[in-house]
């Protein structure tokens, strides 16, 4: 036999040797680092989404398997705009509301180490929940706005005028006040049905039905004592104050005392609710105090009076602690909203059952926020960057908060 005839005959025992030699290989398990790189690799993927529709909901919470196990780990996108990422873990993720709206909205998630993209199968609906209220011109000036029982709204212009608009947003042409100010800070219904008005002077106005002048109710015995802000109690009772004027309390044109209470405090805003005046205030006075700015209640005693003070909530300790508070709200279940002039959070939320702080449309709402009314809906209004002079802009708009307000 020669030698090519010999190599040929020995190529099938070499091949069956190989493929025992392959049957009887020993398979080690991977590694933990290459079990671990594995894992990062797996696709994001995304179940389901809650709310179902993003209608008035502030945050978004993505439910399903392989996400990041913190916040840093991820990316949510919302046709492609990026999502503020408020919490995660493997299997959720809660973010902010972004600025998007559509009734086919792409959702989206990026996981660090993954080896694609997660995407919902479901086109997402999010409707608009801020707008401009009214039928105005770019220019138009906005000082102060009430709601009364019936979501009719009364505005304070910046060109010495009041108007009135219906919940459709058109103007009430059979309604309309003048004044010599446009310097008007708050508005209020009183239980007579009538608006009452501030204007960081010692004067309380009215809007009487019988005449289109503006009418003085009283005037208090100082200039200092600034009425900055008002509310009424059930019982026709004024509270308000300002800067360094104490919370007054008037109970009729004839009678007003201050509280004692806010002597060195700049008083932003004055709301009743449940029985108890609520105060957003900051210190001005010299020294120190454990809190320099907040927002306090007192419980109206039998005879109009206010027992002492009890801190809500220290302003230091929300999301916009640096923002200057100007505006408060409160819902039917008393979670207070805070106007500011923060950029991106301008209103936030504070719930007072649980102690807990939340931003109301993270970079949806625009700032300042510097005075606030809520309707007899889950609509609340707001002036937007308040000016006393028309034409040098500013908004009227209406956010649905997507819960009642208090009445």
């Amino acid at each position: 036999m020669n030698q090519k005839l010999r190599n040929r005959s020995a190529l099938p025992a070499a091949a069956g040797l190989l493929l025992l030699l392959s049957a009887c290989e020993y398979k080690a398990p991977a590694s933990p680092w290459e079990q671990a790189r594995n894992a990062d690799r797996i696709l994001p993927v995304i179940t389901a989404v809650e709310p179902a529709e993003a209608g008035a909901a502030s945050e978004i919470t993505l439910i399903g398997d392989h996400f990041g196990e913190t916040a840093s780990l991820n990316a949510v996108y919302f046709n492609g705009t990026p999502a503020l990422i408020r919490s995660a873990s493997v299997n959720r993720i809660t973010v902010l509301r972004p600025n998007v709206i559509g009734d086919s909205v792409r959702i989206s998630v990026v996981v660090d180490g993954a080896v694609g993209i997660g995407r919902y199968a479901q086109p997402y609906k999010m409707v608009p929940v801020v707008e401009s209220f009214g039928f105005f011109a770019t220019t138009d000036a906005f000082l102060a706005c009430v709601s009364d029982a019936d979501g009719r709204l009364t505005v304070a212009m910046g060109n010495t005028s009041f108007i009135r608009l219906n919940p459709d947003g058109t103007q009430d042409l059979g309604f309309e006040k003048t004044s010599t100010s446009a310097l008007w800070t708050d508005l209020a219904v009183g239980p007579d049905g009538m608006v009452y008005a501030a204007r960081s002077n010692n004067i309380l106005y009215r809007l009487q039905d019988d005449t289109a002048a503006v009418q003085t109710v009283t005037t208090l015995a100082s200039r200092n004592d600034r009425l900055k802000s008002l509310d009424f109690s059930e019982d026709g009772t004024v509270y308000g104050g300002g800067k360094n004027s104490d919370l007054i309390i008037i109970r009729s044109p004839s009678d007003a005392v201050k509280s004692g209470f806010y002597g060195t405090w700049d008083i932003f805003c004055v709301r009743v609710y449940g029985g108890r005046v609520y105060v957003a205030a900051k210190f001005t006075g010299s020294g120190s105090v454990p809190v320099p700015a907040g927002v306090w209640r007192h419980a109206i005693q039998g005879d109009g009076t206010l027992a002492a003070g009890e801190l809500v909530c220290d302003w230091a300790q929300g999301p916009a602690p640096d923002a200057v508070m100007a505006a408060l709200a409160l819902s039917e279940n008393g979670v207070l909203y805070i106007g500011n002039n923060h950029p991106d959070r301008p209103v936030v939320t504070f719930d007072t059952a649980t102690g807990s702080w939340n931003t109301l449309f993270y970079g949806i709402i625009p700032s300042p926020v510097d005075q606030m009314s809520w309707g007899p809906g889950r609509h609340l209004y707001a002036v937007v960057n308040r000016t006393k002079n028309i034409g040098a802009g500013g908004r009227l708009i209406r956010i649905d908060t997507g819960v009642l307000g208090a009445q």
